[in-house]
């Protein structure tokens, strides 16, 4: 399994919920992200209320999301042509452990590499 964080701004989100399903991708996690500019960019002034002030991290969204081994680089390049994303990266997963509810308990449930999904510390007690 694969781990997807993809770094893009904020008006190419709704690109990117759009094309979701289609790329096979089911869940995904947002998060606003701050980016420090590299130095070749000039600072930004901006005039707020009569005041000038400097931008120096510029906002951004980022996405992250799980695939298998053999759809991780396609979906990437996907993304890529979809929506000039800022950064992708691509990381190695072993397990993956989420929560659910069965009969109003919350249980984690791990899914490994394999695709095998098991819930950990359930047993029967009909």
């Amino acid at each position: 399994m694969k781990r997807v964080e993809v770094v893009m701004r904020s008006s190419a989100l709704d690109t990117f919920r759009e094309s979701a399903a289609r790329l096979g991708i089911s869940e995904y996690d947002i998060s606003e992200v701050r980016l420090s500019p590299s130095s070749a960019v000039k600072e930004r002034r901006r005039l707020y209320r009569g005041q000038e002030y400097t931008v120096d991290l510029l906002s951004g969204v980022k996405v992250e999301f799980i695939t298998s081994d053999a759809e991780a680089r396609p979906v990437a390049e996907n993304i890529i042509t979809l929506i000039a994303a800022d950064s992708i990266a691509i990381s190695s997963l072993d397990e993956v452990i989420s929560m659910s509810t069965i009969a109003g308990q919350p249980v984690p449930r791990s899914r490994t590499d394999r695709g095998d999904c098991e819930i950990a510390g359930v047993t029967d007690s009909w």
